[in-house]
This record gives structure tokens, C-alpha cells and sequence, in this order.
């Protein structure tokens, strides 16, 4: 489910408390690098060393269909 946990509930829920972990949506890769603009854009916090204002670490999942990637 894509745009239901964004930067802004990651950031509303670890405010109110009781997570460890944060994960980010789905960062579609290919065999191609992409620049650090498209991880920011799904994952604001890496610009905040990975975490929300409330210190939860955030982590990106990372989705492709080439598992030699």
C-alpha cells in the first residue's frame, strides 16, 4: 500500500511512542543507480541521520525483481 506511511505518520506515530523501527515505502530499483534525491524523497529522515524527530531509526525498503543486484 503505497502513500499510507509516509514521512509525516512515520512522524505523528513515534511522537506518540511504543516503536523501535521505522521502515520507509518500497524504493523501486533497477540495475541503474539512482541519486541520493530519489532515497531522500521517500526517506526525508536520511537527510536527519535515518531517524524521525522522536529518534526512531528509519530504515528504506528496497524492492526489485534481479536478485544479482
Amino acid at each position: 500500500m503505497e502513500g499510507v506511511v509516509d514521512v509525516y505518520i512515520r512522524d505523528i506515530l513515534t511522537r506518540i511512542g511504543g516503536f523501535d523501527l521505522c521502515v520507509s515505502e518500497f524504493v523501486r530499483v533497477s540495475q541503474n543507480l539512482f541519486p541520493a534525491h530519489v532515497f531522500y524523497h521517500y526517506c526525508p529522515e536520511l537527510k536527519e541521520g535515518g531517524r524521525t524527530p522522536a529518534g526512531v531509526p528509519v530504515h528504506v525498503q528496497i524492492m526489485g525483481g534481479e536478485t544479482s543486484v
